[in-house]
């Protein structure tokens, strides 16, 4: 083989500028780019060949209507043969007689497969896959766009993608596009979508008049005593944290934390706790509620802070009164006086005939008034430990 006159260098510059007029020309004419604008090469000195998808078009020819969308061209150009794509770049290049593997035309559309929010935060995660390998995604708030004239985000070419997106906006509906190697792009009619939600914390927080930027995640907000003054000091988030007792208020209940603030806070908490069967229902369904049974001559029930929801007996054979009293230490409290009639209705072994709904730093009962036979009556106190 003679040989060239031109180099390697010499030879890609020119062909890229002529690329570039030409693409310059294509988007000021509305054109379509694709690699078959390689023809607009027929008449430039040097060029001796011009190849789509594998065959050869004379260089004054118009392309075929078979050819629609080209996935490549090969153009020879002074002594080189370049690889040129749809967006009339340069991917290879060989001299003329070298060894050279033609690319295969690739028409499958890479799928996205999934898309994961996070809970948390204001971020997704994309799944996809293609045959030959993806190499960029493109997401908007609308899917009136024209995909081919985007900036794609590009990433590293591979066959199975997995992409955290993040700093979005909740409420949001989102759309998601990738593109592979050859340019196939997932269909738009199969383009993921996901409206991006906030969690439910940070709706309480925010009710609160709180940032939940400002914290990491619920935890966070929980261990936070300030947080959790705003929140109970706002009669819109404690309507918001009733009704959003499925999520919300276990993990609040099982933060030990929470626990210790709402009781040491009583004097704001327990009115909001005793007038809300959410709450109530709540404790009920968490493992720190217990239901305790002593005899009535017995005085102390249980030996620590608690909320005690209410009491039950198994019944008293005789009497007037069976008045308990639960010692509440901090908060001096005492529950009595149920007379003998209502003793009856109240016979049950649930803990809940009669309600509290009270803080206490230790439940104690102070023994039957009347006969040692009352003593052996069975006392039931329904309590959340906290």
């Amino acid at each position: 083989m003679s040989a060239n006159k031109y180099s390697k260098d010499q030879a890609r510059e020119e062909l890229e500028i002529e690329l570039a007029n030409i693409y310059t020309d294509a988007i000021k004419n509305g054109e379509e780019i694709n690699s078959k604008l390689c023809l607009k090469l027929a008449d430039k000195e040097g060029l001796t060949k011009i190849e789509i998808e594998g065959k050869e078009i004379g260089s004054i020819e118009i392309i075929g209507a078979d050819v629609t969308e080209p996935a490549c061209a090969i153009v020879t150009f002074k002594g080189f043969e370049f690889t040129i794509d749809n967006d009339l770049h340069i991917t290879d290049m060989v001299a003329v007689g070298e060894k050279r593997e033609l690319p295969s035309m690739d028409m499958t559309a890479p799928t996205i497969e999934e898309i994961i929010q996070d809970t948390e935060f204001a971020k997704l995660t994309i799944k996809a896959k293609d045959n030959i390998g993806i190499t960029g995604y493109y997401y908007n708030t609308s899917n009136q766009i024209d995909l081919k004239s985007i900036k794609w985000n590009d990433v590293e070419i591979t066959d199975e993608l997995v992409m955290k997106i993040e700093n979005l906006e909740f409420d949001t509906t989102y759309y998601f596009w990738v593109i592979d190697e050859s340019g196939n792009i997932s269909s738009e009619n199969n383009a993921k979508t996901t409206k991006l939600q906030k969690d439910k914390w940070q709706v309480l927080v925010e009710k609160a008049g709180l940032n939940p930027n400002d914290y990491d995640d619920f935890n966070s907000v929980l261990n936070n005593n300030s947080a959790l003054a705003s929140i109970f000091n706002s009669s819109d988030a404690i309507e918001y944290l009733k009704i959003s007792n499925i999520i919300i208020l276990p993990a609040a209940l099982n933060n030990s934390n929470f626990r210790l603030w709402i009781y040491n806070n009583y004097n704001l908490t327990q009115p909001i706790i005793e007038n809300s069967n959410e709450i109530l229902n709540a404790m009920k369904a968490t493992s720190q509620y217990a239901v305790i049974a002593c005899s009535g001559q017995y005085k102390s029930f249980y030996n620590g802070k608690a909320f005690v929801l209410g009491f039950s007996t198994d019944g008293v054979p005789g009497g007037t009164y069976y008045p308990t009293k639960f010692l509440s230490g901090d908060f001096n409290w005492y529950v009595g006086g149920a007379s003998f009639d209502d003793r009856w209705y109240y016979k049950e072994t649930n803990g809940l005939a009669y309600k509290v709904n009270k803080f206490a730093s230790s439940v104690s009962i102070n023994g039957v008034w009347g006969s040692s036979y009352e003593w052996g009556n069975t006392m039931y106190v329904a309590l959340f430990k906290i």
